[in-house]
């Protein structure tokens, strides 16, 4: 609509008509109250309030130069908003789900910048997070992993989520057997939580060598 003072205003509505009788008597807008009369120029016909409403917000953006395009029937190309580009940090980082024995953090390191090329590992530790996120109970530790794996995937832009078992862990004393299917069962958490990275499990043997 065309308000007294040259102005242009966007709305939605199920009855034309009833809208701009409201508008003109005063009831249908604080921005039109100052504005009146106003006059009607131009409507589209949407397939329900939601798409109506994403029209509205669409139309409303533009300049008056270009809603007044649309009026006249020129076409008015509106280019999607791009989403907001998150930011990485310098370097490629890559995210480990390590047990806290301090015996694992260096191959583990070592593993993951050699294989996958990583700068930099966002080490998060627990006494056998294999166990924790594969058979484990408790919600709570299961949850502070998954905050901290987020921040990583989030944040520092990880595509790469590695969970880790090691031989002779105090947090997960059982064999390599049952720890591999702790593994199994981590991946599934973690695949659960749809982070949108890689994930892999592996193996530190008694000679603190990473296998698959």
């Amino acid at each position: 609509m065309k308000c007294s003072d040259g102005t242009l205003y966007t709305g939605i509505t199920s009855s034309l008509e009833r809208r701009i009788s409201e508008h003109n008597r005063g009831i249908g807008s604080r921005y039109t109250y100052t504005r009146r009369p106003v006059k009607y120029l131009y409507s589209e016909r949407q397939p329900d309030r939601s798409c109506a409403t994403r029209r509205e917000r669409e139309i409303k953006k533009l300049s008056p130069k270009r809603k007044m395009d649309i009026v006249c029937g020129r076409k008015v190309v509106i280019k999607p908003r791009k989403e907001k580009e998150v930011k990485k940090p310098y370097g490629k980082f890559v995210t480990a789900v390590n047990c806290m024995d301090g015996r694992v953090q260096q191959p583990v390191i070592n593993f993951l910048k050699g294989k996958y090329g990583a700068d930099y590992v966002d080490m998060i530790t627990a006494p056998g997070p294999n166990r924790i996120l594969g058979a484990g109970k408790n919600k709570r530790k299961k949850t502070a992993i998954r905050k901290c794996v987020e921040i990583s995937v989030k944040k520092h832009g990880s595509e790469l989520v590695a969970v880790f078992g090691h031989y002779d862990c105090a947090g997960n004393p059982a064999g390599e057997k049952l720890q591999r299917r702790h593994l199994k069962s981590a991946l599934k958490t973690i695949r659960s939580w749809k982070l949108g990275a890689v994930l892999k499990a592996f193996w530190i043997d008694r000679n603190w060598q990473v296998r698959e």
